[in-house]
């Protein structure tokens, strides 16, 4: 495994390729965040890695794979190669798989079934109908939950507990903005904000 040292950054030579910042500590703690995509060369599956702070250190982006050609299953698969490579005391590191993109509840699903990948982020929403909590795997995005995700971000962002690597996400971080006709915050047109 080699480090990626700043000078070396190309989206074309990286597209598909795990770019890592630190390699996995011993008695440190990683999650990974991913947006998968459908892999038909538009919107990018992204999976970004993260060593949870402590009293000693914030948290730190340590690795991130950006790929607009694998499709979610296979993407699936790199997920779990990462996971297993960032494991603590024999567990994957935790993951948290979008669910509302088109192929999201397909990757989450294989993740679990196929790949017995078992530190997935569970979803509990109270169902009115039943009067009771549902587990559902993986995160789904929505007008509720979307500004509070960028409210914590950004603000973890801002005050430091947040260390960001990539300047691939630093990148669609400044072409991140509202878009008051929609009530929306997304990447300018023609832009991309799958990595945020």
């Amino acid at each position: 495994m080699r480090v990626v040292e700043r000078s070396e950054y190309d989206y074309d030579e990286w597209n598909g390729r795990l770019l890592v910042w630190e390699e996995p500590r011993p008695g440190e703690s990683y999650a990974i965040g991913v947006d998968p995509a459908e892999g038909v060369g538009a919107d990018r599956s992204v999976c970004e890695v993260i060593k949870i702070g402590n009293y000693e250190h914030p948290d730190e982006q340590v690795a991130e794979l950006a790929c607009d050609f694998l499709d979610p299953i296979v993407f699936g698969s790199y997920v779990k190669a990462i996971g297993d490579f960032y494991a603590s005391d024999g567990m994957e590191a935790f993951c948290t798989v979008e669910c509302n993109a088109p192929c999201g509840d397909t990757m989450v699903s294989d993740l679990r079934m196929r790949l017995d990948y078992s530190n997935l982020f569970v979803w509990k929403a109270y169902d009115k109908v039943s009067n009771i909590y549902t587990n559902k795997l993986g995160w789904w995005t929505n007008r509720t939950t979307r500004p509070k995700l960028i409210a914590r971000g950004l603000h973890a962002f801002v005050s430091g507990d947040l260390i960001i690597r990539s300047p691939y996400l630093i990148d669609e971080m400044s072409d991140f903005e509202r878009d008051h006709f929609i009530a929306k915050a997304k990447a300018r047109y023609g832009r991309h904000d799958d990595r945020i």
